[in-house]
């Protein structure tokens, strides 16, 4: 009896110990997965903004459809909480936070701003997500915007 109270709390306290070491993890995990899925999504701006010519709002011009694949929920991930992509005219850059992780500044290298649509795009959940990117004129100014395609 005194051998299975002793292996219990044995097993409690090594998993009191463990469990915040992998809840780390999990975060630093999708982190580095949604960043991965920004540098890819700042890639497909800036082939777009190199190989076409800005367009007025309204005017239909150069596309390009994207996916991205955000983290859900699982043992070895934190879900995304939300992923935000400012409006035109912003200040703000594009920026993310997964569960139990803080707000993080994702800074594009595109050679012009990648925004999101008037009111700006919030992305809250994991999985794929198909984004449609588009060059457009906006106020005398080259931007890339990041919209969902029925938008």
């Amino acid at each position: 009896m005194l051998r299975t109270v002793l292996a219990v709390a044995l097993a409690t306290a090594l998993l009191a110990t463990a469990l915040p070491v992998v809840d780390s993890a999990r975060t630093t995990h999708a982190e580095r997965t949604v960043e991965n899925e920004l540098r890819h999504l700042d890639s497909a701006a800036t082939r777009l903004a190199d190989a076409s010519d800005p367009v007025p709002r309204d005017a239909p011009g150069a596309r390009r459809e994207h996916a991205v694949v955000l983290p859900q929920a699982s043992w070895g991930t934190a879900p995304l909480a939300a992923l935000r992509v400012p409006p035109p005219g912003s200040d703000e850059a594009i920026s993310y936070r997964v569960t139990g992780g803080n707000w993080t500044t994702f800074h594009t290298r595109s050679p012009v701003p990648v925004v999101g649509p008037p009111g700006g795009l919030t992305l809250r959940d994991g999985g794929r997500h198909r984004l449609v990117l588009t060059f457009q004129r906006r106020a005398g100014r080259a931007v890339v915007v990041v919209r969902r395609p029925d938008v």
